[in-house]
């Protein structure tokens, strides 16, 4: 297992344990859009070469560094891993998920779980638990936890939402720096 630091300027540091015996991918993935990758992808308007291969114009770096969270709903979760030119994974556009996260339950406070659209749709984004969401066990994939920060994590949670304004933190909570 590996431990993997977030810095938030706003909130504190969270230090996860990531579980790579069960979730080998999705750990992989988070750790590599921790420490940054460039991405070579379609962009509309780039020219194409004859196999269909992707123009230099259209590779992007992709990393947490400088992205906010997103999505923060109290007593559930604080969402994010939303990275500039659109989600990507060190594996491509997205991954399948791995049963045996899928078989971790969600059934704790400070639990790190792919965000997904769907089965087999793990990219960029992952979520946080802020209290047991089993509703989520079984449907997303848990890849790691919380091992220091949880002071850091009750600070973002305090951000709820303003009445009315979307299910976005009232402040902003950015990644400022991450990796091992």
């Amino acid at each position: 297992s590996s431990g993997v630091l977030l810095c938030c300027p706003q909130v504190g540091e969270l230090v996860f344990e990531l579980d790579e015996a069960a979730a080998p991918q999705a750990s992989a993935n988070f750790l590599g859009l921790c420490e940054g990758f460039r991405a070579r992808r379609r962009v509309p308007g780039a020219l194409y070469g004859r196999g269909g291969e992707v123009g230099p114009a259209s590779s992007v770096f992709c990393c947490y560094r400088g992205t906010a969270f997103h999505r923060l709903l109290p007593g559930q979760l604080l969402h994010g891993g939303r990275i500039a030119g659109g989600d990507a994974s060190v594996f491509g556009a997205s991954f399948n998920d791995e049963p045996e996260g899928l078989r971790k339950d969600q059934a704790s406070r400070g639990l790190l779980c792919m965000a997904n659209s769907g089965p087999d749709t793990n990219a960029s984004q992952f979520y946080i638990t802020l209290a047991p969401c089993p509703h989520l066990s079984g449907s997303h994939v848990r890849f790691g936890r919380l091992v220091s920060g949880d002071a850091a994590l009750a600070a973002a949670e305090a951000a709820a939402p303003a009445q009315g304004a979307g299910d976005a933190p009232s402040l902003p909570v950015t990644i400022a720096a991450c990796g091992r």
